[in-house]
């Protein structure tokens, strides 16, 4: 794993496995997508999010999901894609390399063995 700045992460191509980092806190873990450029220069970027990607079509069929989610699954979305939008200039990101894709994956394997669901 490597932390990155914005200017290197904007570089980075699309599906680079990632997450937010503040010092000491990392958050999410999502996709990245395209760059989006004003023109010239890098200026934010798609992603899609590996967790609480509810499948709806609508922010209140969301929240109705999640109101409802004890005791139902819920189907997640691993096709839509959202725009960060947040525009901060010192955004940090943790950037997972392949030997930790490699181990996500086992890792992910292991549990798909002990599903009790």
């Amino acid at each position: 794993m490597k932390i990155v700045d914005k200017i290197i992460f904007y570089n980075l191509p699309n599906g680079t496995l990632f997450s937010h980092y503040e010092p000491v806190v990392f958050n999410g873990l999502k996709i990245k997508g395209d760059t989006i450029y004003n023109g010239i220069e890098p200026i934010d970027y798609f992603y899609t999010d590996l967790i609480g990607n509810i499948q709806s079509n609508s922010s209140e069929e969301f929240i109705d999901k999640l109101d409802n989610a004890k005791d139902n699954s819920l189907e997640l979305d691993f096709e839509r894609s959202e725009r960060d939008g947040l525009y901060e200039e010192d955004s940090l990101f943790a950037i997972y390399e392949n030997n930790d894709l490699i181990n996500f994956i086992k890792t992910l394997e292991n549990c798909k063995k002990n599903d009790s669901l």
